[in-house]
């Protein structure tokens, strides 16, 4: 029961990530305000936080909506994963108000091209509650702390993700 404004006013921030509505994350036209929103959130933040931009994912190549979302896309993965990239570089690179860039997007791309195919969403869209959350939290410490996980692997597994997960995962 807040506004944007109330949680941003209400921490002092580290890292603020930024990312688009799934259902507009290849639509080059949605990200017409970025700037303003990310100047807007700066005002009030100051200089510290660090802003980063958090790549998300192309639906399974099976979801359907009510709304149509994944038919913009001709219902295929690897054309709105194509659409995710092409915006970032065109829409989201060039305002160069990003301190880093999180591909969640490509992470969760890779796993679906390996041989574990289509299993870490819940719905079509949203990760699942723990490989896909894992996946996630995996692409996250590498970004935020610079951490190599092939070189110096993250030893928390949940005991739901076996080794051959993190293997791909990493």
């Amino acid at each position: 029961d807040q506004t944007l404004g109330q949680i941003i006013d209400s921490h002092t921030w580290d890292i603020i990530t930024f990312q688009q509505d799934s259902a507009e994350v290849g639509r080059a036209n949605s990200y017409a305000n970025l700037a303003n929103l990310a100047s807007e959130v700066r005002s009030r933040v100051g200089n510290n936080p660090k802003f980063y931009w958090h790549q998300t994912w192309a639906y399974d190549s099976d979801y359907h909506d009510y709304y149509d979302y994944f038919a913009y896309f001709n219902n295929n993965q690897i054309t709105m994963y194509n659409a995710i990239n092409s915006c970032y570089e065109s829409e989201v690179a060039p305002l160069h108000l990003f301190d880093k860039f999180i591909p969640a997007g490509t992470a969760v791309q890779n796993l679906r091209t390996s041989y574990m195919k289509e299993t870490f969403t819940r719905d079509g869209k949203h990760m699942s509650s723990v490989q896909g959350r894992y996946l996630l939290a995996l692409d996250f410490l590498s970004a935020v702390f610079n951490v190599n996980l092939i070189k110096s692997p993250c030893h928390y597994v949940p005991s739901e993700v076996n080794d051959s997960f993190v293997n791909v995962a990493v």
